[in-house]
């Protein structure tokens, strides 16, 4: 900290959690010790994760941004009962997003979205999850098999949510396009045909519509 370096800070936080583990669960440890050093060394671990957050913000590095997931995924898998532990997981979140690790970033937004109280928070976690899964659909050649499918059934679900939750959101028409190109994505062409045609009538001057048509086409053609 002092040198203000952090180029291994990811690897420091996974130490201080390794050695906190040592003491939490050790039975030679007294409890007001144990306490007093969960409660210290969480906030150098915190402060530590936060600051490879900022760093990756400000150099806008995928690495940096991979490294800064990193360190709150340890973080978050040894501080689950910490007040700060909402606030950490929706940097992660962040984080992962911009690391480009599409998928599991939908599945945490998701979660938050699930675990929100606020209702602004709950909206946009909810519509974060669904750009993430369809992020993560992009690049179907880096998925396997388990992230395509979690992916898919992600966008379908988590975005017919939010259009029923939100149906006077200005992101409903990118959420339904986002639903019915995952039908196509999926091989459902009959369901995808109807759900463009659907989304041109309701959105006939959306800049979407041209692709929505493109869509339809290819899916008869696909079908012949």
């Amino acid at each position: 900290k002092e040198l203000k370096s952090f180029e291994h800070a990811h690897e420091d936080v996974k130490v201080i959690v390794k050695a906190l583990s040592s003491i939490k669960y050790s039975i030679h440890v007294s409890q007001d010790v144990k306490q007093k050093a969960l409660e210290d060394y969480e906030i150098f671990a915190r402060d530590m994760t936060t600051r490879l957050h900022q760093r990756a913000k400000k150099s806008n590095s995928v690495k940096h941004f991979e490294l800064s997931s990193d360190a709150y995924q340890i973080y978050l898998g040894f501080f689950k009962e910490n007040i700060c532990f909402n606030k950490m997981q929706s940097n992660y979140a962040q984080a992962l997003f911009n690391a480009k690790r599409f998928a599991l970033a939908g599945n945490v937004f998701e979660r938050l979205a699930l675990n929100s109280e606020q209702a602004k928070d709950k909206k946009r976690h909810l519509y974060s999850a669904t750009l993430s899964f369809y992020e993560a659909l992009k690049d179907r050649e880096s998925l396997n098999y388990y992230d395509t499918v979690q992916s898919q059934s992600g966008l379908a679900q988590t975005g017919e949510r939010y259009v029923s939750s939100y149906p006077n959101s200005k992101e409903v028409p990118n959420v339904l396009f986002n639903i019915a190109w995952i039908r196509y994505d999926e091989g459902k062409f009959d369901e995808s045909i109807a759900k463009f045609s659907d989304f041109i009538k309701t959105y006939p001057n959306s800049k979407s519509t041209k692709a929505a048509v493109k869509l339809i086409v290819d899916a008869y053609t696909i079908k012949e």
